[in-house]
Formats: structure tokens, C-alpha cells, sequence
């Protein structure tokens, strides 16, 4: 079983590793990247809002436009978008490691057909939760709105019915902890076994993921008050770095 981190030592240890090699400004622009993907998919949901706007008196249109709509927006995250995840946590760990890595590393789930393969195998159960929410927190809005009377209690229980299910999502979502990154970082293991040392070095990956949360969530709440500013240069950053220390194997012979 593996020695658990503290908050405070994984805050350090990252700070230290991304004041070196110019780390902290590789990461920095890979996260920049990264928001310009999520950028250009609002920027296609617009699209798709403008002609659904003009589409509206024509239902089946509308309804055909709509799936299509959706159809094209899974694809856009599921195919490009979230393999650069991949990417994020590959540089971080060569960061861990001491070694010197570009920025073209963030392409590493696309740099062959097994990686890119295996990097959709490793986010597929994240993407059927997050979409999963997303369709039962709309469905649970359309719920409420469709009340002969909608008052402030009704509207507030609302947010609270779609905020517990955004909370009930996200913990689930935790016991992927360890797994995305063993998937990324220890190629030689094939899918099975990668389940299993991960589970094996973290036997309670909820809780684990839980508490790495909770440890960053007043410095996330501190980012979002400058603007992002803060968030961008230093928490991420640090929160990539910690989760790839915290997920390792405590100093010992890792096979990559």
C-alpha cells in the first residue's frame, strides 16, 4: 500500500519542479491551447444556436438540426478535445521526472493510432458521465420549467436537485483517479492491468480523489477571483504536477 501524501508536501514538491527548466511556461501554454479547443466549441454551439434561431418555425428541421447539433459537439470533445487530456498529463509527469519536455508533447494521445486508441479507452467512462449529467441536470431544468408555476422556492430547488447531481457526477468521476494516470504514463501495461496496479497502489481512489479536491478547492475559488489569472499561471499548473506525484509510485523503479 502506498504512503499518502500530504497537501502541502505535493504543493511544494510541484512548486519546486515547475520553478525549474522553464516548466511552469510550458504548462502555462499548454493550458492555453487547451481553453482555445474549449473556445472553439462554444464557438460552434453558437453556430448551431444561430440556425436553430432560424430554423424555428420549421420543427423537423429544428429537431434534425438540433441531433446533429449534439452529434457534432460529442464528436468535436470526445475525438479532439479530450485526448489533449492526455497530453496535460504526460507533460506533468515528464516534468515529475526531471526530464525536459516541449510543448508538443500536449499531442502525445495523437502521436499514433494505438496511443490515440488507447487514450479513447482511457476517457470513455469520463464522457459518458459527464454527458450522462449534462442530459439529467437539462432534463431535470426542463422538469421544473415545465411547472404550471415557477416561484423562487421551485427555482431554487432546482439549483439544488442539478447542483447534488453535478456533486454525485464528480464523485463518481473519482475513482478514475488513479487510472488516467497510469494509462498515460505506463504504456507497457495493457488496459486490465493498468486497472488493477492503479486500484493496487490506491485501494480507495474516491476518497483519494477526494481529498485531492478539496485540498486545491479554496486555491480554484482564489484563481477564479483574479480572473483567472492566478489560475492559469500557478494553480493548474501545480494541481497537474501534485496529481502526477501523488499518483506515482513513491520513488520506486517505474517502468514508462
Amino acid at each position: 500500500m502506498r504512503r499518502e501524501r500530504e497537501f502541502a508536501d505535493l504543493r511544494r514538491e510541484s512548486g519546486a519542479i515547475l520553478s525549474q527548466n522553464g516548466n511552469r511556461l510550458t504548462l502555462m501554454l499548454a493550458l492555453i491551447f487547451c481553453l482555445f479547443s474549449l473556445g472553439l466549441y462554444f464557438v460552434i454551439g453558437y453556430a448551431f444556436s444561430a440556425c436553430l434561431w432560424l430554423l424555428e418555425e420549421n420543427e423537423s428541421a429544428l429537431v434534425c438540426l438540433s441531433l446533429g447539433a449534439q452529434a457534432v459537439l460529442y464528436l468535436f470533445v470526445r475525438l479532439l478535445a479530450v485526448p489533449l487530456l492526455s497530453g496535460l498529463v504526460r507533460i506533468a509527469d515528464c516534468m515529475r521526472r526531471g526530464e525536459s519536455v516541449s510543448l508538443t508533447a500536449l499531442f502525445y494521445g495523437f502521436s499514433t493510432y494505438t496511443r490515440y486508441r488507447r487514450t479513447l479507452r482511457l476517457t470513455r467512462c469520463l464522457m459518458w458521465l459527464g454527458y450522462g449529467t449534462a442530459l439529467l441536470a437539462a432534463g431535470t431544468y426542463g422538469l421544473f420549467a415545465s411547472l404550471p408555476t415557477v416561484t423562487l422556492t421551485t427555482a431554487l430547488l432546482c439549483a439544488l436537485v442539478i447542483a447534488l447531481e453535478i456533486v454525485g457526477a464528480v464523485v463518481l468521476s473519482f475513482r478514475a483517479y488513479p487510472v488516467l494516470y497510469w494509462g498515460v504514463c505506463r504504456e507497457s501495461l495493457s488496459m486490465r492491468e493498468v486497472k488493477r496496479e492503479a486500484h493496487r497502489r490506491i485501494p480507495s481512489p474516491t476518497a483519494a480523489g477526494a481529498r485531492f479536491l478539496l485540498g486545491w478547492i479554496h486555491w480554484i475559488a482564489l484563481g477564479i477571483l483574479t480572473l483567472g489569472v492566478l489560475l492559469l499561471a500557478d494553480v493548474l499548473p501545480r494541481m497537474l504536477v501534485s496529481y502526477c506525484c501523488d499518483c506515482a509510485d513513491d520513488g520506486e523503479n517505474e517502468e514508462i
